[in-house]
């Protein structure tokens, strides 16, 4: 038996490696799950998609129940701004390895995406998880510039 028969290779908002990255943290403006593009309100709390200001992708934290997966509006969020990490991919949509990130209003990426994410490519093909979730890894450089 291999650990593929009894794991997923990653899963929405994790760390795609331990190499040097950058994790800060933001307060959250509405319901934000884990591994989707989040933005900064004209409030300054983060939401999903771009807001004012592009932040980073949204990371799973152990601190919430398993059966929650995402923040709430006034939780603390913990955002990537640069290193690796698993996106949620949206329904459909395309991913290239190497290829420029794009996304949706809703934060989910592909190559197609309404949106840019500057200084962002993908690291991997589209991943299905048991769930049934797609994910890829993703790899930002901030900041964030066009």
């Amino acid at each position: 038996m291999m650990y593929s028969d009894l794991m997923d290779r990653a899963y929405p908002g994790m760390k795609g490696d331990s190499r040097d990255d950058l994790v800060e943290s933001f307060p959250v403006g509405a319901d934000l799950g884990f591994g989707l593009i989040c933005g900064e309100s004209a409030e300054g709390a983060v939401v999903p998609g771009a807001g004012t200001r592009i932040t980073g992708l949204s990371l799973h934290t152990h601190t919430i129940p398993f059966d929650v997966n995402r923040y709430r509006k006034t939780d603390c969020a913990s955002v990537l701004r640069r290193g690796a990490g698993w996106a949620v991919v949206a329904a459909g949509g395309g991913v290239t390895p190497g290829r420029p990130v794009r996304f949706s209003t809703t934060g989910m990426v592909s190559d197609d995406g309404e949106l840019a994410l500057p200084n962002a490519v993908f690291r991997s093909g589209r991943v299905t998880l048991a769930t049934g979730v797609e994910i890829a890894l993703i790899e930002l450089h901030h900041p964030f510039a066009a």
